[in-house]
């Protein structure tokens, strides 16, 4: 029976021993003093690890392993971490089994000690890790959501922030379907990102949010396969790029808006003539704006009575002042706010608003649309800001060369026609007459004894008579008529479609109104005034020059009868001047 007993302890330290030969990793066989019996060639690492004391947690956790193994006389298993003895002194992992197993020298059990390294797994896990940290701040900086939808569309997961106003809860299990604007996406109306059955990347989606506002999200997304193939839903992650669209939109609609404004100011600077500017600009900025109608108003803060805030002219295409009453009002009452008001009334649509230069109002725009088939909007007021903005500089420059053109064709003093101007419109309008079949007729005045008013009473008493005697000619003057200081005290009228009794009733009217000239000219005596009158008729091929020599001529009888009186050229002069110009023309 011992010898049975002994053969049996050796074939368990055989067995023992062959088990630690064959061990592919660190084995060794340990006493319960801690001393190593045998070992494999990778065992030594094992070995120098038990002999480092308990200063090393790796021995320590080894040393207190075995004990515990011999103690309990059962397998334990343990984690250990040394570092190696190489000169790169590299970190590494076991895990460990002990066995205990019959001693062959003394009391008490042996122990096996199988261990594994585990370093690779442990850094490949520690790598996993860090990946799928790593995967979720990456998903984190990279997108605003990541989703996974089923084969039918509906969302299975939505990362926890949610996802355009709803949150996670919210949209589980809701149809992605419910989520798209079809009305915005440029693609075909079966097709959805969202349960795509081939990779995807950065499309752009619109979808509305929660409080119906629409979303632009670009998607990017991967399907979903089983192991036969089938799609079995997808995944994919969004960035919510609705901001971005709507500055892209801004900055596109305020180009679009500086383009077309560019191209509207060209047009309208190109008239050179104040009048043309006005209407060229009252007809192309309603074009320009999808108007049915409009008008630009030009503004000045004192009419000729001396009243305040009226609109001085005019310019437009279906819109006046008389017109459009209430809109003419409103924009009154705007100022010199750059505010751009929208007034709706009787199935119109009006636009309205100031154009300034500097503070102070210089015109006003009206723009309407008719049946209100598409109202004005924000867009439609920023454009016409943009406009009137622009618009201001060019009112007063226009006003600028206006005034310029007034004063190069009026004489400074008295405010009548000058010679040359005079001149320029007596063409035109004996050209109108002829057209009209109509005679016309000129008047030569020239103040008696003006020498002497300047001898005796000074040049002020001078120029206040001919000031005075200008008014008294500006009054007399009908629309069309042309009243005109030829130099020095001599003046003229040129009374459009008026005949020798109409021309005839003019000269006394205005000697008749001498008398109150006088007083406010500050003379002792009353003003006298000589005139001749010459008749223009249509056919006599007379030029204004032939006239007014005309009534020259006639104008020096007068003076010679004894002054303040009037004298008219008779037809056969006219006639005989049309001989004359006849023979010299042969």
């Amino acid at each position: 029976m011992p010898q049975r007993a002994e053969q049996s302890v050796d074939c368990l330290i055989l067995d023992v021993q062959a088990t630690l030969l064959s061990y592919p990793g660190p084995a060794l066989i340990v006493d319960s003093r801690l001393m190593t019996l045998s070992m494999n060639r990778a065992g030594e690492v094992l070995s120098r690890l038990l002999n480092l004391g308990d200063g090393d947690d790796g021995a320590r956790v080894l040393r207190d392993a075995v004990k515990e193994a011999t103690i309990l006389d059962m397998p334990t298993e343990t984690q250990i971490e040394l570092v190696d003895f190489s000169p790169e002194q590299v970190r590494r992992f076991y895990d460990v089994s002990l066995l205990p197993c019959a001693s062959s020298t003394s009391v008490g059990n042996d122990v096996l000690v199988l261990a594994r390294e585990t370093t690779v797994d442990r850094s490949m896990m520690a790598a996993l890790i860090r990946s799928r940290e790593l995967y979720r701040d990456l998903l984190k900086c990279s997108s605003d959501f990541a989703w996974e939808t089923d084969a039918d569309g509906r969302f299975e997961f939505i990362s926890e922030r949610g996802a355009v106003g709803y949150t996670s809860s919210e949209l589980n299990h809701k149809l992605s379907e419910e989520l798209m604007d079809r009305s915005l996406c440029d693609f075909d109306a079966d097709w959805t990102p969202f349960s795509v059955t081939f990779p995807i990347s950065n499309v752009e989606t619109w979808v509305r949010s929660l409080d119906g506002a629409p979303c632009c999200i670009l998607v990017s997304a991967v399907p979903l396969l089983d192991s036969d193939g089938q799609h079995t839903g997808t995944r994919g992650a969004c960035v919510d790029v609705t901001e971005l669209r709507r500055h892209e939109k801004a900055v596109a609609e305020a180009q679009r808006r500086d383009e077309l404004v560019d191209e509207l100011l060209e047009t309208i600077r190109s008239e050179l003539e104040p009048e043309a500017l006005l209407q060229v600009s009252a007809n192309e900025i309603p074009a320009a704006l999808g108007a049915d109608m409009g008008c630009l108003l030009t503004y000045c803060a004192l009419d000729e009575a001396g009243a305040q805030n009226v609109w001085s002219e005019t310019a437009g295409s279906g819109v006046d002042v008389h017109s459009e009453p209430r809109a003419v009002e409103e924009l009154l009452a705007l100022g010199n706010s750059s505010v751009v008001k929208i007034l709706d009334q009787d199935n119109r649509s009006i636009l309205l608003c100031s154009i300034l230069f500097g503070d102070e109002v210089n015109g006003g725009l009206i723009l309407v649309r008719r049946n209100q088939v598409k109202p004005w909007n924000d867009e439609d007021c920023l454009l016409l800001r943009q406009i009137a903005d622009q618009m201001g500089t060019i009112l007063a420059r226009a006003a600028h060369a206006e005034a310029l053109e007034h004063l190069s064709r009026v004489d400074p003093m008295t405010h009548l026609l000058n010679r040359r101007a005079f001149f320029d419109d007596a063409d035109l309008c004996l050209a109108r007459n002829e057209r009209a079949l109509k005679s016309a007729a000129y008047i030569f005045f020239d103040l008696d004894d003006f020498k002497r008013v300047n001898d005796t009473l000074g040049h002020g008493v001078g120029d206040n008579l001919l000031v005075e005697f200008s008014n008294v000619l500006k009054a007399a003057i009908r629309r069309g008529d042309l009243a005109v200081r030829l130099g020095g005290d001599e003046f003229g009228l040129l009374l459009d479609n008026c005949d020798e009794a109409g021309a005839i009733l003019k000269a006394e009217a205005v000697l008749g109104d001498l008398g109150n000239a006088s007083r406010k000219a500050g003379l002792p005596w009353e003003l006298s005034v000589s005139a001749g009158i010459a008749i223009w008729h249509p056919g006599s091929r007379q030029t204004i020059e032939d006239v007014m020599e005309s009534a020259d001529r006639v104008l020096y009888d007068a003076k010679s009868a004894g002054k303040n009186a009037w004298r008219v050229a008779p037809d056969a002069v006219l006639r005989d001047d049309a001989a004359d110009m006849k023979k010299s023309e042969e």
